[in-house]
């Protein structure tokens, strides 16, 4: 089969990216903002910024200051949503006693005082996770439903269209981008250029200083 049929997506909530691996050789990773080997220092010689890899000025960061910030506001999240599902809970255990009685009267053509039932639903419920669910007057089985467009035909579709948006946009970028990652090769080769000549002056000062006390 290679079009897919007509469904609702599940809801993603429960879905949790537990694990996933990348090629090491490939990648640099970097869960922080220290500084790496072959970095170079910041262009003015501050001791709280340095230039990455790819010529690129980053701040450093206090690790543990990043590692608070991160468990404040997940646990800001988390107690919001606790909070919310326990007043939930509690409505829902008030209208549990609030369901309003039905009586099914036969002689109610007659009567029009009496309390009659409405009309059973037909509406089908299908569950699609997290507690959402699609309603609809009838179940269709998925192999008997309308099925979509091949996948050759939208991805024409998305080409001409968005696609191509996207490409031109990138396009447009792309001389931006070269200038400006010549300007930072360019700041991290004289960064390099003045760590060097300082590193020079400071072993030519130990050096006379060293023949004055010889003297």
């Amino acid at each position: 089969m290679n079009r897919k049929p007509s469904y609702q997506i599940a809801d993603d909530l429960p879905l949790i990216l537990w694990q996933c691996g990348f090629n090491s050789t490939e990648l640099s990773w970097r869960t922080d903002n220290a500084p790496r080997p072959g970095d170079a220092s910041a262009p003015d010689g501050s001791l709280h910024a340095f230039m990455d890899q790819n010529g690129r000025l980053k701040t450093v960061l206090d690790p543990h200051e990043t590692f608070r910030k991160s468990y404040l506001e997940m646990h800001e999240t988390y107690t919001q949503y606790r909070l919310k599902s326990i007043i939930l809970k509690h409505h829902l255990a008030s209208l549990a006693f609030q369901t309003p009685s039905l009586t099914i009267n036969p002689t109610a053509s007659s009567s029009p005082s009496a309390t009659t039932a409405p009309p059973r639903s037909r509406t089908v419920f299908t569950p699609l996770g997290a507690g959402t669910t699609a309603r609809t007057s009838t179940y269709i089985p998925l192999l008997s439903r309308k099925f979509g467009e091949l996948p050759e035909t939208l991805n024409a579709r998305w080409a001409a269209g968005r696609g191509q948006q996207r490409m031109q946009r990138r396009e447009d970028n792309q001389e931006e981008g070269n200038r400006l990652r010549e300007i930072n090769l360019r700041i991290k080769a004289e960064a390099h250029k003045e760590a060097k000549r300082l590193a020079e002056e400071s072993d030519i000062g130990g050096s006379r200083t060293s023949n004055d006390a010889t003297l």
